[in-house]
């Protein structure tokens, strides 16, 4: 699996070399689905950086299909991400993206997806990846959903 994995996006010149050299391609015409369900936990307006997140991937020459995981079948957004050459995992609420990505459906088909694929992860978008999701600061941004630590990877 090849990985982008970040706190803040593509934020710099550097993330975006690396970037680069992981797809080993252009990025310009490339197809991203760009995942917005850890921000939408609360449900309230989008949030800047998000939108600052997407107008950046906009200018990187990316063509974007923006979607939220949770609430549509997979039957639904599967195969928007069987299309896409890169999946953007933005961040939020990291134990609620895990929940969706698992409730959903979406990780039992993540291995064979990520074979030819590449995850960009942003802070709850890259905590995901990790074997445990478990921070310091979940009851600061009310990401503690009782009972939930998970033990194993995506």
């Amino acid at each position: 699996m090849k990985s982008v994995l970040t706190s803040g996006g593509i934020s710099n010149k550097s993330i975006e070399k690396e970037l680069r050299n992981v797809l080993g391609r252009d990025l310009n015409g490339l197809k991203m689905l760009f995942c917005t369900t850890a921000s939408n936990y609360d449900g309230e307006v989008m949030n800047d950086w998000l939108i600052e997140d997407l107008e950046c991937c906009k200018k990187l020459g990316f063509q974007i299909d923006v979607c939220d995981i949770n609430g549509i079948g997979i039957d639904k957004f599967l195969p928007r991400f069987e299309a896409a050459d890169v999946f953007f995992f933005e961040g939020g609420n990291t134990q609620w993206l895990r929940k969706c990505i698992r409730e959903t459906g979406l990780e039992e088909h993540l291995n064979r997806l990520l074979e030819t694929r590449v995850w960009i992860g942003v802070s709850a978008g890259s905590i995901v990846l990790c074997p445990t999701v478990f921070n310091s600061c979940q009851d600061l941004f009310d990401e503690n959903i009782e009972g939930y630590q998970w033990v194993d990877s995506i």
